[in-house]
């Protein structure tokens, strides 16, 4: 797949691709226009702005090995301006639905302050309040999964305090662990 995109790239030919993402049943036919490459976590993707006849089209990221099938088609495209160096600098991760990056406030354990301030979430990260109870972080990002995968691997050692809908996933995501794991040892499954 990846050739393929190399070799209509120069010459900015439109993409029909058969894609299967991995929360669908079933792979979805895209057009098109592709942009760049990104690789994250050993996975690479193309970025490229999804075209829609009936709706408005957005750039979507489409990882390499759950293209089922590309075509090259004969339309080129006019290429608009994408900052590739810029691109993802509000996200963690690939996940870019066209959202704007938020104010997030976070509050960590005294536990992990020490391992924050040497290993920053973010290039945004700003460290609002320092106490003996807790660490207050600031960050500006779009709210994502990547993003939200990486606060719950902090588990107890973090709260989120903003915005609410972020605090409010973080509720439910919650909720439905401990329902899972309370429900397992009920039925007695081995933990």
């Amino acid at each position: 797949m990846y050739g393929r995109f190399s070799r209509c790239h120069p010459s900015k030919k439109v993409l029909r691709i058969s894609y299967h993402p991995f929360n669908k049943p079933e792979a979805r036919k895209h057009t098109v226009h592709p942009y760049f490459i990104r690789e994250y976590q050993g996975r690479m993707y193309l970025v490229g702005k999804d075209i829609h006849p009936s709706k408005e089209s957005k750039f979507l990221t489409f990882a390499f090995d759950r293209m089922k099938d590309v075509v090259v088609m004969n339309q080129g495209f006019t290429e608009e301006h994408v900052d590739q160096e810029n691109y993802f600098r509000s996200a963690i991760g690939i996940s870019m639905s066209g959202e704007q990056p938020v104010r997030i406030i976070l509050a960590f354990n005294p536990t992990q302050t020490a391992y924050i301030r040497s290993q920053p979430i973010h290039s945004s990260q700003l460290i609002l309040e320092e106490k003996e109870n807790q660490c207050l972080v600031e960050l500006e990002l779009v709210i994502n999964y990547e993003l939200i995968s990486l606060l719950f691997s902090f588990r107890d050692q973090v709260r989120v305090l903003e915005p609410q809908n972020l605090v409010q996933t973080m509720r439910e995501t919650s909720e439905r662990l401990y329902s899972m794991y309370h429900l397992s040892s009920l039925m007695g499954y081995a933990s």
